[in-house]
């Protein structure tokens, strides 16, 4: 009998150790697509977000996620952390005319 449950234990700590294994996965940017309309938008929140801090685009990029949510009148891209990045989330909204930054906010920083 005691065997036995170690065995049904081992076998549930194996299915929990895939299974976030996989999730972590997942949530590392890896299935992350964009759109070429929205990449452009992406590009130029990380710029205005590497000429805020005063680094290269480049690391905005690697240590970042973004996401873009359209409105009417705006388009925001909000970036977060990438997995294991420790940091706040900033968000940069566009004017959909003429593409200017109308409102840029830092969250936890």
């Amino acid at each position: 009998m005691r065997k036995v449950n170690f065995l049904v234990v081992g076998i549930l700590l194996v299915v929990s150790l895939l299974l976030n294994g996989y999730l972590l996965w997942r949530s590392s940017g890896a299935s992350d697509v964009l759109s070429p309309a929205d990449a452009q938008w992406v590009s130029k929140a990380l710029q205005h977000r590497a000429d805020q801090e005063r680094v290269p685009v480049e690391t905005i990029s690697r240590l970042n996620r973004a996401s873009v949510i359209r409105f009417t009148d705006q388009i925001c891209v909000g970036l977060s952390p990438a997995v294991g990045v420790a940091g706040g989330r900033s968000v940069v909204c566009f004017d959909s005319q003429d593409g200017r930054a109308v409102r840029s906010e830092a969250i936890g920083e």
